[in-house]
């Protein structure tokens, strides 16, 4: 059973859904009440609609941000410390790579889906306690995210943005894959190490950037920078999955190790 197959992978990612049921709607309504409640505070303290469905869309991609890259560290916690969610991951009938992009899958979904979920729900609620008190200007908050969505390609030209975009997305992709392996290398506070290990290496960069002199200059295409940018740290992150995956490979029933080598 060494070829990927997706109909058991299918059986297998199904299985981590029905183990996480209780957990996916727990986080839920809790998301849920976090969006709903800062919405309304947000109405409630503002001046005008907009104000408030701008402070709460910066809210929201501020946390779901934080919570996507910092996740991957924090969904692998139980892997790691549950002997007997491990003890029933190792038994499961499926190849490693199943199980492996199962359980991202399962808890991607658990930590991201959840949330976006929770926003339509705030929306709708405060959209609902803005009819009742006859709010003006009541409105979904979604709108307002189509109206800033085209306000910023009218301000930059059609399709300007979507180099530097593609750059953000990519490095986004790598720090979230740096703590997925982080999460599966560190069995303790696996988060914190690896945030740590970006707060060292931020100040070092910082340090060698001031105080470095190049002799020359390279001019090079903004264009071509973004696009050179971006399949750098793609790279980068296929290879950060890769060495996950390996290390969810020595996945062992009894480890009281540190890490997980």
């Amino acid at each position: 059973m060494n070829t990927f197959n997706i109909s058991r992978f299918w059986k297998t990612l199904k299985w981590h859904f029905a183990n996480e049921r209780s957990q996916i709607v727990r986080m839920l309504w809790t998301w849920t009440g976090i969006f709903a409640c800062y919405t309304l505070f947000s109405f409630a303290v503002t001046l005008t609609h907009a104000q408030a469905a701008n402070s709460v869309i910066g809210f929201f991609f501020g946390v779901s941000s934080a919570v996507l890259i910092v996740a991957p560290s924090v969904i692998l916690k139980r892997i790691n410390k549950n002997r007997q969610y491990r003890l029933n991951t190792l038994m499961l009938p499926a190849t490693n790579m199943e199980k492996f992009l199962s359980t991202l899958i399962t808890y991607f979904c658990l930590y991201v889906l959840t949330m976006v979920v929770a926003f339509f729900i705030a929306d709708l609620i405060q959209y609902l306690i803005s009819l009742a008190f006859r709010v003006n200007d009541a409105g979904f908050i979604t709108n307002r995210i189509c109206q800033i969505h085209d306000n910023i390609r009218t301000w930059n030209g059609e399709g300007s943005t979507f180099l530097p975009n593609t750059a953000s997305i990519a490095i986004g992709v790598w720090i979230t894959s740096v703590y997925l392996l982080g999460g599966m290398f560190f069995r303790r506070y696996a988060w914190l190490f690896v945030s740590l290990g970006f707060f060292i290496a931020s100040i070092c960069l910082g340090w060698f950037i001031s105080h470095y002199e190049p002799d020359y200059v390279i001019e090079i295409q903004a264009n071509a920078f973004f696009t050179i940018i971006s399949i750098v740290f793609i790279a980068l992150s296929l290879i950060n999955l890769l060495l996950s995956y390996r290390l969810f490979r020595r996945l062992q029933l009894a480890n009281r190790k540190w890490i997980n080598l």
